[in-house]
């Protein structure tokens, strides 16, 4: 009888959070969901299990965005769309923002207590770098279109890997020569 009056005091207690942690919140809960479920433009519609067992991660996600619990999320994400039959459809696209951007909403909470405000320098930052990371998605997604009706599954990954890799060592070296000092990064 106790668990629904601590849940009630939890959910009213967020009441009190700042906007930019209840979007943080609300990114965790919904982008890997979401991105689930755009497969269905893809012509994939997932099983009421998957879509259960990723609410269920998102939702210890968001409890805990420190632990394993975002890891599993977006991994189960990239598993089923690994099974899509047509996997290099647009709508991955859309997965990949989504995935992307729970990714950046929990490495953002995790920077400190629920609650508390997201630093603007701080978000400003992240965003910035999950924007460069933004542009590898359409770019090995063109490489993988090309590779795929070319008929060369090998090339398609050695091809991706490469421009994934070199877009890496692209961001690397920008953020490194961007004038910015350690302690900032």
């Amino acid at each position: 009888m106790r668990a629904p009056a601590d849940l009630l005091r939890a959910l009213l207690a967020l009441r009190d959070w700042p906007v930019s942690a209840l979007a943080l919140l609300l990114v965790m809960l919904l982008a890997p969901t979401s991105a689930v479920l755009v497969a269905s433009a893809a012509g994939e519609s997932a099983p009421p299990s998957v879509v259960a067992i990723v609410v269920v991660l998102s939702v210890g996600f968001a409890i805990a965005p420190d632990s394993g619990a975002g890891l599993l999320t977006l991994g189960v994400v990239v598993a089923w769309w690994s099974r899509v039959d047509d996997a290099l459809h647009p709508s991955i696209l859309v997965a990949a923002l989504l995935l992307l951007l729970a990714h950046l909403a929990g490495l953002l909470a995790a920077y400190g207590p629920g609650g508390v405000p997201v630093d603007a320098r701080l978000g400003s930052r992240w965003a910035a770098r999950g924007a460069l990371v933004l542009v590898a998605a359409p770019l090995v997604w063109l490489v993988a279109r090309v590779a795929d009706e070319a008929s060369a599954q090998v090339a398609l990954w050695q091809t991706g890997l490469l421009v994934a890799t070199l877009l890496v060592a692209g961001v690397a070296v920008a953020l490194n020569h961007s004038g910015s000092r350690p302690a900032d990064r």
